[in-house]
């Protein structure tokens, strides 16, 4: 089993992962290979490399449950408050 790290949260289903492949890897050969997230067992899926670091894009069609919506809104308020100042 290979670990991880979320390094961003793209939004409720998608998240952006590090640590889990070395930069010069072949991420196609892993494209669709199934993601589960330690903290809630929540299964997802490789979509997508990102950059040329190793990231790779997760996507969790379930929602990453351990963040509520409302939250991710109240974030996007806060920002767009901070952008306004």
């Amino acid at each position: 089993m290979k670990k991880g790290i979320i390094d961003k949260i793209i939004d409720e289903n998608q998240v952006l992962v590090k640590d889990l492949f070395k930069k010069d890897t072949n991420i196609n050969l892993f494209l669709n290979k199934t993601v589960i997230m330690a903290l809630t067992g929540n299964q997802g899926y490789i979509q997508s490399s990102f950059g040329n670091s190793g990231k790779i894009k997760v996507i969790f069609p379930q929602g990453i449950y351990y963040i509520p919506k409302k939250s991710i809104q109240q974030e996007k308020e806060s920002q767009n408050q901070k952008n306004e100042q």
